[in-house]
């Protein structure tokens, strides 16, 4: 039998920079060590995806077609198996990943494909592809969820796999890795790096946060230095990596650990970052983690008030989170971290004590966000069992759209939304006078220039992703500065808008994230014009007033025949692209960072028929 193994597409374009998850080229690599017939198809590096997908599966005579990953994928991935079922309806489908793992029966009823692979995919895959192959029960495999006559069969939980230095390295080649890099950049969290590599280092995390679902089981294991390393001689030999992305949920509790990795690292002048626990900052290790070239610190934060902590499992309090930030400053390494406002125990009160310590610590440059419940959490559990999710499948279809699930009442979250979105745009410090000196048309970043908030000095800064969460670093005192959008890249937006709405196009704008604000706040062309509409799925932010304008739910598409869809957060363009036009068919969607270029000429856009 021959296998096509499908990365989604989560891109906008062949330019623009994306996180290549490495899960999916864990499963090729073992299944070519194995001995299957294995074809790859990387979406995100094909002109045309899905005729490039179809035309594959014809010429290939493909028997079995696989992908996975998010519940957030969903859209992305259904559209996968959607066009290969176009090509043969009887063609075998497999999906993996979170996605399935999570809520593994409503997975299957929304994507109706034939075999979902559980937790770690390694062992299963190529059990159940033996078994299809030999006209095996399949039942008999650990690991899987069958369809069979409009139901759904589970077969036995299969045992985490306890030496992870035995599994392939991920198949980089077979997934476009050198293209990858040509486009990759950092270009977040204040790290601006391009030909950004990445790798796992152990899998899972021995902790249960609510909010949080671990993809590859619940058994923290973790890989031996020697394989780490034998990785990145390859990384760095073959494709010249200029940053690595230590992509692991929990890269270590153990300090010796640490230091091993710290003196073999410290050998290839290579930036790299990693994610910790707040009780795992010690002044020892940041003096190690500095001088083998570690630049970011990643760290669980969430709440300052230790109700909320508690609530959320996150094993730590506020003090003990203060002293590693304040450690962590000390020592010059900038820090990454998020609040996320919204668990099941959160009231106005406890939110507001998080809001006003963000205050008296913006030098530390944190992230305020909303929880996100998804498919497999404790909290997803406790929305289904409190009634907040009335139906799990059109849950996962609709993308998991953002629910109350605290204490408060529906005014109070929406004025704590509304918060949370525009205090950073007003509070946090930004570099002043910034001046856009190029746009960098392989990946969409920016370099800018501009002068430090805090030592004044002139600096500039390459590889920086605007529309997105993030800061930079001043490299005079490391002071952390959000990043306003050039005066110069507006106008250049504006002018594109225009051209849009000169060809009687109604548009509307998606996406009311903070890091937007600074833009809608300062176009002339969107405060003034009537036929430009903002749209977000968020509730709470449909009930905000953004420069004068509502803020209104998707179905405002259908109702003002919207002819042209302008995503404001190109991460998530993907997803509102298939969401876009899996429910509303015909507006022409863009991503924001399309809007960069000056040349930008929407010939083949025109207004739909009244």
């Amino acid at each position: 039998m021959k296998y096509l193994i499908v990365m989604p597409l989560m891109r906008s374009s062949q330019k623009q920079s994306y996180i290549l998850p490495l899960g999916i080229l864990y499963i090729s690599s073992v299944m070519k060590s194995e001995g299957f017939c294995v074809h790859t198809l990387n979406l995100n590096h094909c002109q045309e995806p899905w005729e490039d997908l179809k035309a594959r599966i014809s010429l290939e005579n493909i028997d079995v077609v696989l992908s996975g990953g998010m519940s957030p994928q969903y859209n992305e991935i259904r559209m996968i198996f959607d066009h290969a079922k176009q090509v043969n309806p009887d063609i075998i489908t497999i999906c993996g990943g979170g996605l399935i793992s999570g809520d593994p029966e409503a997975a299957m009823a929304a994507l109706e494909v034939d075999y979902g692979i559980l937790d770690e995919g390694e062992k299963t895959v190529v059990e159940l592809c033996r078994s299809i192959e030999n006209e095996h029960s399949v039942s008999e495999v650990k690991g899987v969820i069958i369809k069979d006559e409009g139901s759904y069969i589970t077969t036995e939980e299969r045992e985490a796999l306890q030496d992870i230095d035995k599994i392939p390295w991920p198949d980089y080649e077979g997934f476009n890795f050198s293209q990858f890099l040509d486009t990759s950049n950092v270009g977040c969290n204040g790290i601006n790096y391009g030909r950004a590599g990445m790798i796992i280092t152990s899998r899972s995390c021995p902790f249960s946060c609510t909010f949080c679902f671990h993809t590859t089981g619940r058994k923290y294991r973790q890989r031996s230095m020697d394989r780490i390393f034998e990785e990145i001689d390859y990384l760095v030999s073959k494709y010249n990596i200029g940053f690595l992305y230590v992509s692991d949920e929990l890269f270590s509790l153990n300090e010796e650990r640490v230091r091993l990795f710290c003196a073999r690292i410290k050998a290839y002048n290579l930036p790299w970052n990693v994610s910790f626990r707040v009780d795992g900052i010690t002044d020892d290790i940041l003096d190690e983690l500095k001088k083998a070239n570690c630049v970011s610190i990643g760290l669980g934060i969430e709440s300052a008030d230790n109700s909320i902590l508690k609530s959320m499992r996150k094993a730590v309090t506020i003090e003990k989170i203060e002293s590693a930030l304040e450690k962590i400053y000390r020592s010059g390494i900038p820090v990454v971290g998020n609040f996320i406002f919204g668990d099941i125990n959160e009231t106005s009160e406890t939110a507001a004590r998080t809001i006003e310590w963000w205050k008296r610590n913006k030098k530390y440059g944190l992230f305020m966000k909303m929880i996100k419940v998804y498919p497999g959490t404790y909290i997803y559990q406790d929305a289904i069992k409190r009634g907040l999710i009335k139906d799990t499948v059109q849950f996962l279809k609709d993308g998991c759209p953002p629910l109350n699930i605290s204490r408060m009442s529906e005014q109070e979250m929406a004025d704590l939304v509304k918060d949370i979105t525009l205090l950073p745009f007003k509070e946090n410090a930004k570099i002043n006078d910034v001046r856009l000196i190029e746009i960098n048309k392989k990946n969409s970043s920016c370099s800018l220039a501009g002068k430090c908030h805090y030592c004044g000095k002139d600096s500039e800064w390459d590889s920086v992703a605007l529309f997105s969460l993030n800061y930079v670093s001043c490299p005079h005192c490391n002071g952390k500065m959000s990043i306003p959008i050039p005066e110069t890249l507006v106008d250049i937006i504006d002018e594109n808008l225009k051209k849009l709405l000169k060809k009687n196009l109604k548009l509307a704008l998606w996406g009311m994230a903070d890091y937007a604000m600074e833009f809608l706040c300062s176009s002339v062309v969107v405060a003034q014009n009537p036929d430009i509409d903002l749209i977000d799925l968020s509730g709470e932010k449909q009930l905000m007033d953004i420069v004068g304008k509502q803020v209104f739910p998707p179905d405002i598409i259908k109702i003002n025949n919207i002819d042209a869809v302008i995503v404001l957060v190109p991460v998530f363009f993907s997803t509102i692209k298939s969401q876009v036009q899996s429910r509303y068919g015909y507006p022409h969607i863009f991503s924001i960072t399309d809007l960069y270029n000056p040349s930008f000429g929407p010939v083949p856009v025109e207004p739909k028929t009244k």
